[in-house]
């Protein structure tokens, strides 16, 4: 009986990992008209653990977005597709890039590295392996569409699923002098996680 019970959980464990990771993968722009969306994405507690706290309104919402991260700025954001329904949200910009909450300054650059922050909003996509398959699947465009020498990530030192995730994508942990030497966010409030091309 426990040699049947085994077999049939090894076929669910099968069947979930080809199922994620036949999945086909893509990104595209964010629009306006995507806010709504994500606007509900962030409401979701799994988001609201790591991402802050939560608009008060959709208004105020579309305003801190658009001043912090939206479309316009240095910041590239991203809608993430699993097959045709959307599952997640990517935002990345290029560590050259001079603004007052990331680690690069306009006098201390950091060419061929891209920052990243990644979520899965649809909750029916938790648990299953899909954030690692979106890093893996990103790291790849971005190495082969452009010169990047490596991605960093820099999950909450206790939000261990995000960890896990990067570190199933080929993420590593890293001192932060090796990736950038004038980092001064506290350690306690993340972990720098390097992916470098010849990975």
């Amino acid at each position: 009986m426990l040699h049947i019970q085994a077999k049939i959980m090894l076929a669910m464990v099968t069947l979930t990992l080809l199922s994620t990771h036949a999945a086909e993968i893509s990104f595209r722009s964010l629009e306006e008209s995507d806010l709504p969306l994500l606007y509900t994405w962030m409401q979701e507690p799994h988001l609201l653990a790591w991402w802050g706290s939560k608009p008060e309104t959709y208004e105020q919402f579309v305003q801190e977005f658009q001043q912090e991260i939206g479309i316009g700025t240095f910041k590239t954001p991203l809608l993430v597709y699993c097959n045709t329904e959307p599952i997640g949200y990517i935002q990345y910009y290029c560590a050259d890039q001079p603004c007052r909450d990331c680690w690069a300054t306009e006098n201390k650059p950091v060419t061929g590295t891209i920052c990243l922050e990644l979520i899965i909003g649809n909750r029916a996509y938790l648990g299953k392996g899909y954030c690692s398959h979106i890093a893996t699947e990103f790291a790849r465009k971005i190495f082969t569409q452009t010169d990047t020498k490596k991605i960093v990530v820099d999950p909450c030192p206790t939000n261990n699923t995000a960890i896990r995730c990067y570190e199933r994508s080929g993420f590593t942990k890293a001192k932060s002098n090796s990736v950038l030497p004038y980092i001064e966010t506290p350690p306690e409030r993340m972990i720098l996680m390097e992916l470098k091309r010849d990975s």
